[in-house]
């Protein structure tokens, strides 16, 4: 390849690269112009990379990782992943919660209509005032619940035990001092002082950084050991546990599904009836109806509450404390955005089972 001289300009110096092309069939076929130097020069760095990764370079590769860690090494957005690492069961906790709220009030349990049995308690055209008043006394009465101290259930909930975590981390350099980021492809690019000098010592700052970051966005107490079985280091860390949130919010969030068909055998006739705007329902008693929504309305309010309150006792920093209430926030205001529209659907569906 030849290339300009540094002290003459119009003199030209030969070089010759590196004998690894002998070895590649593609390098053999690549033709230079003496009067394009820097297109010779992309090809060589091109070349040589592929000859170390044996895989074709790509150079959005490595620019599209560069976008991802400046996102993710962001401070702020450090501080809400480490948040909704530790407080992701109350977040969706919430988004299932009102989703489920929104998807059958108040559009379907407003189209219950009032039972013609004759012998029935009947409330007739005001059983869907009722209905919709029965469901925000609950709701008020779900969010009050555990205002009461007697009941015990505040307490029961906040209850935590501390629970040692341990984790084994690889070497992120290996032993000629290279460190490894995965490409698209999931291969490994060997990022070396040979390919681009000065690029090892600027990494190795930048890693030292985002480990300074991580620990700064990080709750909870970590150690770190070494394994005696593979020499690699283990980290140990101090979580919060809450051992009562499961049966009092996580289960009764994810039961609260079963308020579909519920609410649907409200509306719909039994399977072995001919379905048409006459027909009975499965369930035509306005009185269990009633009861049915005011499950429904306490325990929407219970779990709102509950979520509130756990959240930030699972954090210890004020930064994470103030992230936690808007990954609350975003997560209650998505519930309600997405199951107003999936609401949309049951409704369809449950017209086209009645046959309308």
């Amino acid at each position: 390849v030849e290339v300009g001289n540094g002290n003459d300009d119009n003199s030209v110096s030969s070089i010759e690269l590196p004998n690894f092309h002998t070895n590649y069939s593609d390098y053999s076929n690549v033709h230079h112009d003496d009067d394009d130097d820097e297109k010779v020069i992309k090809s060589t760095l091109s070349n040589t990379i592929q000859y170390r990764t044996n895989k074709p370079f790509k150079p959005t590769t490595l620019y599209n990782n560069k976008i991802y860690k400046q996102f993710t090494n962001h401070p702020k957005i450090q501080i809400y992943i480490a948040t909704l690492s530790k407080t992701w069961k109350p977040t969706l906790s919430m988004f299932l919660n009102y989703f489920v709220t929104l998807s059958l009030f108040p559009g379907t349990i407003a189209s219950i209509q009032s039972s013609s049995v004759e012998g029935k308690f009947q409330l007739g055209s005001w059983l869907t005032i009722v209905l919709l008043a029965v469901f925000n006394g609950a709701d008020m009465i779900g969010r009050y619940i555990l205002n009461v101290e007697c009941g015990g259930l505040a307490s029961l909930l906040l209850q935590e035990e501390v629970v040692l975590e341990e984790e084994e981390e690889d070497d992120e350099y290996n032993n000629n001092g290279c460190r490894r980021e995965n490409d698209c492809d999931g291969g490994d690019v060997m990022l070396n002082e040979d390919i681009l000098p000065g690029t090892h010592d600027i990494t190795k700052k930048n890693d030292k950084q985002d480990i300074e970051n991580a620990n700064k966005a990080s709750a909870t107490t970590t150690t770190t050991t070494t394994s005696l079985h593979t020499g690699n280091k283990v980290k140990q860390q101090k979580r919060k546990h809450h051992p009562n949130y499961n049966i009092l919010v996580w289960y009764q969030t994810l039961l609260r599904f079963l308020f579909f068909p519920i609410i649907a055998y409200c509306i719909l006739p039994p399977i072995f009836q001919k379905a048409s705007t006459t027909a009975t329902p499965f369930i035509s008693s306005d009185i269990i109806r009633c009861i049915l929504v005011f499950i429904f309305g306490i325990t929407n309010g219970f779990i709102t509450c509950a979520n509130f309150m756990i959240t930030p006792t699972m954090v210890t920093r004020e930064e994470e404390r103030d992230a936690s209430s808007f990954l609350l926030l975003l997560a209650l205001y998505s519930g309600l955005t997405c199951g107003a529209y999936f609401g949309l659907v049951v409704d369809l569906f449950l017209t086209w089972c009645k046959g309308g």
